[in-house]
């Protein structure tokens, strides 16, 4: 009887083979992780960008609509067709059939407002200039998150830029600004400035 002398892997080129092997699958973990993380933050900004996109092109086409005529508020009084508050301003709208019922008029309140709970930008509107109840309000719409400032400037050639107060100088009721500034603070975005001029 004869013995081979068969050779396999001595314990040592086992050893530095698992290594080698081990070394090779961290490195494909890592890169596999990164590549995640890479996609993730892909897609993250890629829904932000698409937000802030809505959003602006929303708040453009409210500006480009915006019209001359006073809101006569449910409770009873008046605001002026371009009015603020704290972190809001709204608007008087007109020829945005989307916001109306079929045969119903084209004229509309618009909202813009920060929820500072949420940090977000809402929109609400009104489907008419003179509602009959408070209760016609459509509910508010987010369109941009982590925004925390929401400021108002309009254009008066006699003044330049100026702060939209709804009483005093730069109230507007049956005339409208030379243009208006409308700037949003967002956490990621940084500041974000609008501007639409209507003369």
């Amino acid at each position: 009887m004869t013995w081979r002398d068969e050779k396999g892997l001595t314990l040592f080129e086992l050893v530095i083979a698992m290594g080698i092997f081990a070394l090779v699958a961290v490195m494909g973990l890592q890169s596999l992780t990164a590549t995640m993380r890479a996609r993730d933050q892909l897609v993250d900004a890629t829904q932000e960008t698409g937000e802030l996109s809505q959003a602006l092109s929303l708040l453009r086409a409210d500006l480009a609509s915006m019209v001359p005529i006073p809101f006569a508020m449910p409770g009873g009084g008046y605001e002026a067709s371009l009015s603020t508050g704290p972190g809001a301003f709204s608007i008087s709208v007109a020829g945005q059939r989307h916001l109306s019922a079929p045969g119903e008029p084209a004229f509309h309140r618009v909202t813009w407002r920060v929820d500072p709970q949420s940090a977000s930008l809402e929109r609400f509107n009104w489907p008419t200039l003179i509602p009959a109840s408070p209760g016609l309000q459509t509910p508010s719409i987010t369109h941009l998150r982590g925004v925390s400032q929401l400021e108002v400037l309009i254009y008066r050639a006699d003044l330049g830029w100026v702060p939209l107060q709804t009483d005093g100088a730069t109230a507007f009721s049956t005339a409208l600004p030379e243009a208006i500034q409308v700037a949003i603070t967002s956490s990621s975005l940084g500041r974000i400035t609008m501007i639409e001029t209507f003369r």
